[in-house]
């Protein structure tokens, strides 16, 4: 942080009470040129002296006045010292006042100047995090279905777990193969178990099964002792990462957990390798399952749950987590190896927007995010139960967000798989045809039947990028 005083206001040079008599005010901490992060705790110390002597018993009020934020009637103490702490100051820098009063000078008022610049949140741990805005979208993609959707539909089978409903996919490749995972609906309006499917193409899926990690383990007050539900997989390095929701209780209290395996892309289709994946540990640096919890100081925002996971590992080597919660708005964590997360103390990310005729209703959920060049880019699901679409945005430092006005990927009246709602669209950016590559899902009703199924589509990715 970096602290410069810029003047006081000297009023006489003697006493208090007596003809002349001035205070002086000097900000002692923090010390001037520290850089702090974001949500780290900032504290300030003021020390207030009459003709160089503490000065007890001073009123002391300090304002960040960009900010809006003030902190009142610190009184100094014996030794001249006044102090408090406080955290979750924006990144970047704010002018700031300390005014000191005494009773004993009605009327008086001294004054220390000074600016705080703040680091981005991440500083702490490392992270050079960018501090560029996107004023207006670079980029919106042009989404073209595929012929053939869906590409997963239910399998009409009563005996199966993904019987009515198909939802939420989230894919991954190594290059030799797709493999998604997905979350399955046995009978409408009950809880989902995630269970995962392989493809040569990207289009013709064979089904792997429920899988090891979307099991819940039925041992009451465990993190998934109900349901598992809304996964997200990627590839990191020669290890697959399976992020997924599970459901501790009939309402609310939802967390995500984390199953890794070095062996999923070695045996896939057919060898059932989806099996391979286990819960934590093993992570070296990481704990038990659940990984992300939700905490108390989101609960205002956020209920008592976290789900929909999307994670990113930057060119940086953090991972970078988006997550839903139980009051449709999106919060941020940060973690340095992907297991020990730290939630940002400025969530939540996104907000759904609520004013008349906004087709978010208020509501936003179901991120998912990939990275192109230095731009963050976000599928994610607006709406309310019955209508959700989804929609776009982007970020140069995946906090602020700039959204697109309307939905890139909207229902179909007309169509026999996603005519009620859209939702849950991942991202997979192929530079090497040039395209953003999206599976997503879609829920529909009408002929007696109601359910949901996955389907993909399509856009190019812009030529550059400013």
């Amino acid at each position: 942080m970096i602290l410069a005083l810029l003047g006081c206001d000297p009023a006489g040079d003697s006493g208090p009470g007596g003809a002349g008599d001035a205070l002086e005010v000097r900000i002692v901490a923090p010390v001037a040129g520290e850089l702090t992060d974001e949500c780290a705790d900032v504290c300030f110390t003021i020390e207030v002296t009459e003709n160089g002597a503490p000065a007890t018993g001073a009123e002391v009020d300090v304002e960040l006045r960009d900010w809006g934020f003030a902190f009142f009637d610190m009184l100094t103490r014996d030794d001249g010292l006044a102090s408090f702490c406080t955290y979750g100051i924006p990144a970047g820098t704010h002018e700031f006042v300390a005014v000191a009063t005494h009773e004993k000078l009605p009327g008086e008022v001294f004054t220390a100047e000074g600016s705080l610049t703040v680091a981005p949140f991440g500083h702490a741990m490392g992270f050079d995090r960018s501090t560029g805005i996107i004023e207006e979208l670079p980029y919106v993609p042009k989404f073209q279905d595929y012929p053939g959707n869906p590409v997963l539909p239910p399998t009409g089978d009563e005996a199966d777990f993904d019987a009515v409903g198909t939802i939420l996919p989230t894919v991954a490749t190594d290059g030799t193969a797709y493999f998604m995972w997905y979350a399955g609906q046995q009978i409408l309006g009950e809880d989902y178990l995630i269970g995962a499917a392989a493809s040569d193409d990207g289009f013709a899926w064979d089904r792997l099964g429920l899988g090891e990690p979307g099991v819940p383990s039925g041992i009451e007050g465990d993190w998934k002792y109900l349901s598992t539900n809304s996964p997200f997989l990627m590839l990191d390095g020669d290890e697959w990462r399976l992020y997924y929701t599970g459901r501790r209780e009939e309402s609310g209290n939802l967390s995500i957990g984390l199953a890794t395996s070095t062996e999923y892309a070695a045996q896939h289709g057919s060898q059932g390798s989806a099996y391979k994946l286990s819960d934590l540990p093993p992570i070296e640096k990481g704990g038990e399952n659940p990984v992300l919890d939700h905490i108390d100081a989101e609960e205002l925002w956020g209920g008592d749950a976290v789900a929909h996971p999307s994670v990113v590992k930057n060119p940086q080597g953090f991972y970078e987590m988006w997550y839903s919660t139980g009051r449709h708005r999106v919060g941020y964590a940060l973690s340095p190896d992907g297991a020990d997360w730290t939630h940002y103390c400025n969530n939540p990310v996104l907000l759904g927007e609520s004013e008349a005729g906004n087709w978010e209703l208020g509501r936003v959920k179901s991120t998912e995010v990939a990275m192109l060049g230095d731009y963050y880019l976000m599928a994610y699901t607006g709406g309310d139960t019955g209508y959700f679409q989804v929609g776009w945005a982007m970020s140069l430092d995946g906090i602020h967000w700039t959204k697109a006005e309307n939905p890139v990927l909207a229902p179909d009246a007309e169509s026999a798989w996603k005519n009620q709602s859209t939702i849950g669209a991942s991202l997979m950016v192929d530079e090497g045809k040039g395209l953003l590559r999206t599976w997503y899902s879609g829920t529909y009703t009408g002929g007696g039947n109601a359910g949901s199924a996955v389907g993909y589509a399509e856009a190019e990715l812009p030529t550059s990028l400013p």
